[in-house]
């Protein structure tokens, strides 16, 4: 077996360290805790694998120094995340019913209101994010990552009211043309926007629908959390649309829109 100790922080203010801990309590492969004893308290990461699961180590690595990076910059008040996309011509996403504070910087392009590894984000692992949502209930991710030249990725899952997005858009690959990157990307982010406003006036409820759509994968899907709750198969619980508008178009008629008009007091394009 491979076991390690990741120390995340020396010393640290225990309401503030109990609180990260609390806000990181289901991470891959490892688990996050604080021991205050009085001579030496820590936060650290605690793992314990099979010594030959190289890619599930590496991502308990990759893990710690997320979680070091969100610890130093625990006041910052989501200052790195709007400066960043502001920087990079790319608008804020909706962040649902968190306010900036409650959003980590795990690293460069990456952030969340709970960790989920960047990598996982790219490779679109639908049934994580779903179960994350079941699990835990709203959170927010967005990181950009990928391989090689030209195959990356800026993934978004954000969540308001019942609803919850989860958006991949091609983005700094070598030969990617970033007008339209951009231009894809901010198109999305405006839909999101105005659906997520709505659904946030809805009542307090659980995340039922799950939107997924992923540009340059393909793919187009509104997914039914309920009833994966209620023991079905993602692909009996999955309705998929042919494109990203048509998908907008049908959230846009789930039971909490019924009636709603967007604040248009018209149609809406989506």
């Amino acid at each position: 077996m491979f076991r390690a100790s990741f120390f995340i922080a020396y010393d640290p203010d225990p309401g503030e360290a109990e609180q990260f801990v609390a806000e990181h309590d289901d991470l891959p492969y490892s688990e996050a805790q604080f021991d205050g004893r009085k001579d030496a308290s820590v936060i650290r990461l605690l793992v314990e694998l099979p010594f030959d699961e190289g890619q599930q180590i590496r991502t308990t690595a990759e893990t710690a120094r997320a979680l070091h990076a969100a610890w130093l910059n625990r006041n910052e008040d989501g200052r790195n995340l709007v400066a960043t996309l502001a920087s990079a011509g790319i608008a804020l996403p909706p962040l649902g019913p968190l306010s900036k504070s409650a959003i980590h910087t795990y690293g460069a392009w990456s952030w969340g209101s709970r960790y989920v590894p960047p990598f996982v984000l790219y490779m679109f692992e639908v049934g994580f994010v779903a179960r994350q949502l079941i699990e835990h209930g709203r959170f927010f991710a967005l990181a950009h990552a990928g391989h090689g030249i030209n195959s990356y990725g800026l993934n978004l899952v954000t969540t308001a009211g019942p609803v919850a997005a989860y958006v991949q858009h091609g983005y700094g690959g070598g030969y990617a043309d970033p007008v339209w990157d951009l231009v894809h990307i901010n198109a999305t982010y405006s839909r999101l926007h105005v659906l997520l406003k709505a659904a946030q006036e809805q009542p307090t409820m659980p995340v039922r629908w799950l939107l997924v759509y992923s540009q340059f994968r393909g793919g187009a899907s509104l997914i039914d959390l309920d009833k994966i709750r209620d023991g079905q198969g993602r692909d009996d619980a999955t309705e998929s649309f042919d494109n990203e508008s048509d998908l907008f178009a049908a959230a846009a008629k789930l039971p909490p829109f019924e009636g709603h008009d967007f604040g248009t007091a018209g149609s809406v394009s989506w």
